[in-house]
């Protein structure tokens, strides 16, 4: 069996992305961001994080 330390906890990723916890939960909620859930708890793969963040990247056009 592979153990897998690369779950992070719903807290630790709104510290990472500087947002409040519910709002992670909802974007958990709506499907936006992919989440295991033991128990009461979710986890966050960081590849997740990862593809959720290049998912939201945005380039601004200057005319």
């Amino acid at each position: 069996m592979n153990i897998d330390s690369n779950l992070i906890t719903v807290k630790e990723t709104a510290g990472y992305l500087k947002l409040n916890p519910l709002t992670v939960y909802d974007y958990i909620h709506s499907g936006k961001l992919r989440a295991v859930k033991f128990g009461r708890y979710y986890r966050i793969d960081k590849i997740d994080l990862d593809h959720f963040i290049n998912k939201h990247k945005t380039c601004l056009k200057i005319p």
